[in-house]
């Protein structure tokens, strides 16, 4: 969920209201492994690996269109690529939707209908539901546009 959280912030930072996908986006994290190794056996005490994220190709699933979404892991093994899931966006509705690769349901990202006081829930990839309360709106004027 952190993983989601943090793409989530990071789509909206990036682009900020209005279409999110684009395929000249990427989206770069690094991801930090402290160990506390002592043995001659552990090559090193952190592992660094970084993940950059894209849009790639289209493709129907269940008769709905979704960008097949891509991550780029680098580490200390070398690289590679791998879909995560499929994520597509209702420009009607305002509403974002991811699939991951491995699921038959699709998760609510965004609802950018949602005003003060409406209740929503989105589900996690772990199968637990998370509700919540709009309780403020704001935005900001990043690089020009309002976000």
């Amino acid at each position: 969920m952190r993983k989601l959280l943090l793409l989530s912030f990071c789509l909206l930072s990036v682009i900020g209201y209005g279409q999110i996908l684009n395929k000249n986006y990427t989206w770069n994290d690094l991801e930090i492994l402290m160990t506390n190794c002592k043995s001659p056996a552990c090559q090193a005490s952190t592992i660094y690996t970084t993940h950059s994220y894209h849009i790639e190709s289209d493709t129907v699933i269940n008769s709905k269109m979704y960008s097949v979404f891509i991550d780029i892991v680098y580490n200390y093994g070398g690289h590679y690529s791998d879909t995560v899931g499929y994520i597509r966006e209702d420009i009607q509705s305002r509403k974002t939707y991811f699939l991951y690769k491995y699921s038959k349901d699709e998760t609510l990202l965004y609802d950018f209908s949602l005003t003060i006081g409406d209740v929503f829930n989105a589900k996690t990839f772990w199968g637990g539901w998370e509700y919540d309360t709009v309780t403020n709106i704001d935005s900001i004027v990043y690089m020009g546009q309002k976000r």
